[in-house]
């Protein structure tokens, strides 16, 4: 049973190392990342309330994105006004704490939404974090369009669908579906579970 469990753990790593060198959803998408300032009920309210506010303020941005890179250097020319957008929603619920807005390359877990697998590994994402930034996060991709609302982000949009089939090829579309290897996704989902249970 070891030497079966280290096999898959092998094969898991290797796959993981294999997506990375070479699927095109790294360089094609474009997460967002808001960070709690702590795990206090109140905060993570505000988390939320930041969100769907900078959500709202970036809408005809993403809409209007014709590709990731485009959607980039929009974002990157804006980032004091999504600042001072957050810092107006957490003052209109009486709250002070400072908002530091980044775009950054960050690791990721796997993760599903809906019929659509994003691999763990490296993307560049839209990061806002609130105070100290030691809460709870909330994540999830605007490149393609997936947080069109912050409460209906387990679906791509249907520009979303639109910017997918264009950025990838359709083997990866296929695997991104769950069409290919899943047994193999299964692996890198545990993996991930595993990690993030060690960083606890």
């Amino acid at each position: 049973m070891g030497i079966l469990l280290l096999l898959f753990l092998s094969l898991g790593m290797i796959y993981q190392l294999y997506m990375e060198e070479t699927f095109q959803i790294y360089d094609q998408t474009l997460r967002f990342h808001v960070r709690a300032a702590s795990d206090e009920k109140e905060e993570q309210q505000l988390k939320l309330k930041v969100r769907d506010a900078v959500l709202a303020s970036l809408q005809e941005t993403i809409d209007t994105a014709e590709n990731v890179q485009n959607l980039e250097s929009a974002l990157g020319e804006r980032l004091d006004v999504i600042k001072e957008t957050a810092e107006t929603t957490l003052g209109q619920s009486g709250s002070e704490k400072m908002v530091t807005v980044a775009m950054t390359t960050e690791r990721f877990p796997i993760r599903r939404y809906g019929s659509v697998v994003f691999p763990a590994g490296e993307y560049q994402a839209l990061r806002v974090d609130i105070g100290e930034a030691r809460g709870h996060n909330w994540w999830c991709a605007i490149y393609p369009e997936l947080c069109y609302t912050g409460e209906k982000s387990m679906e791509l949009s249907g520009k979303g669908k639109k910017d997918l089939d264009e950025s990838l090829s359709e083997k990866e579309e296929k695997v991104l579906a769950g069409k290919k290897i899943k047994f193999r996704f299964k692996i890198l989902e545990w993996l991930s579970l595993c990690s993030a249970a060690a960083g606890k």
